[in-house]
């Protein structure tokens, strides 16, 4: 399964070997957002039963073009909706089960019909922009430090691709499955309005397992763009947060969580904020310093002149507090 993917699809021509070794158009179709056929726009064989996404045609039901199939449920492509609910539905709580492709099919494919990826990271509105530049920008930080490329690679599937928005020289590319893909372990990105203002982020699984894979759901929240001129001078304060709070969800949580997916039998705590639960994880062994250290020296406009932390404040100024621990005294920068 991917971590996450960029996808655009137009039109499709499908090739089918002929007896006579040609190459025969079996269909071509140019298709609106979300896979209804545009009119006059498209060509079919008879003999050729599949359409948007290589999806299973059903055309009995609503006529041509109008329900596919998948391996589970069936879509209506002129609303972008699915007859049934998402069979992972609890993985996603902040969107409805019934929605195809998190309602953005220009970003997204749902070929089976029970999973995206990338969630709600990189959600447009409707003048085309961003909805969560902040977000996506300590995403693609966190993503960017060696720690957070291993992490996307040995969970991604072979053929991923990752390439950044706004910190342009972010580009991963999986030639080969990952380890921990392998061993059945799927992680997610998105953001979200949590329950609890006070948290920056939160981590999510699919206990009880099913299909015997680990889901992991890693979701930050959403920054405050009511207020522009705060963010605008706070702009390098909440990007950084937002870094440590990827490192926390995924190397703290998210990395206890394997542990005890791995390794049933272990006493690890996946959600405790204790500080056993942090000597215990990569979080706390390294991985949450490092990440920030190189999040802060990245050659960025807003990191241009600014002080930069010393592994002991960001320990105990940053990652600390975060844990809930109050230190004292402050540690200087």
């Amino acid at each position: 399964m991917n971590v996450f993917s960029h996808r655009s699809m137009y039109n499709h021509l499908y090739f089918h070997p002929m007896e006579s070794l040609k190459e025969e158009i079996m269909n071509s179709a140019d298709y609106y957002s979300g896979g209804m056929v545009m009119p006059e726009r498209s060509f079919s064989s008879t003999n050729y039963d599949f359409g948007y996404q290589g999806s299973l045609k059903d055309d009995d039901i609503k006529g041509s073009g109008n329900s596919y199939t998948t391996l589970f449920r069936e879509l209506d492509p002129r609303i972008n909706q699915w007859w049934s609910i998402d069979p992972k539905t609890i993985s996603y709580p902040w969107e409805s089960p019934y929605l195809s492709m998190a309602d953005n099919p220009i970003l997204y494919t749902d070929i089976k019909g029970d999973d995206v990826d990338l969630g709600n990271l990189y959600d447009k509105n409707n003048k085309g922009e961003y909805k969560y530049p902040m977000e996506i920008a300590s995403f693609e930080l966190f993503a960017f430090s060696s720690e957070g490329q291993k992490y996307i690679l040995d969970h991604a599937q072979k053929g991923f691709e990752l390439k950044g928005i706004l910190i342009k020289d972010l580009e991963l590319n999986a030639e080969i499955e990952g380890s921990l893909s392998k061993k059945g372990i799927d992680v997610r990105f998105g953001v979200a309005e949590l329950d609890n203002p006070m948290a920056g982020g939160q981590t999510t699984d699919n206990s009880p397992i099913v299909n015997e894979r680990l889901k992991l759901n890693f979701s930050i929240q959403e920054a405050d763009y009511s207020t522009f001129s705060y963010w605008k001078e706070n702009r390098r304060k909440i990007i950084l947060d937002g870094v440590d709070t990827w490192s926390h969800e995924v190397f703290l949580h998210g990395d206890l969580r394997e542990q005890k997916y791995l390794d049933p039998q272990s006493n690890v705590e996946p959600y405790s904020h204790s500080l056993q639960s942090l000597y215990t994880s990569k979080y706390g062994n390294g991985y949450g310093v490092s990440i920030f250290q190189q999040a802060q020296s990245f050659n960025l406009k807003m990191n241009a002149g600014e002080i930069e932390y010393s592994a002991d404040y960001i320990w105990y100024n940053i990652m600390m507090p975060g844990l809930g621990y109050q230190t004292t005294p402050k540690i200087k920068k």
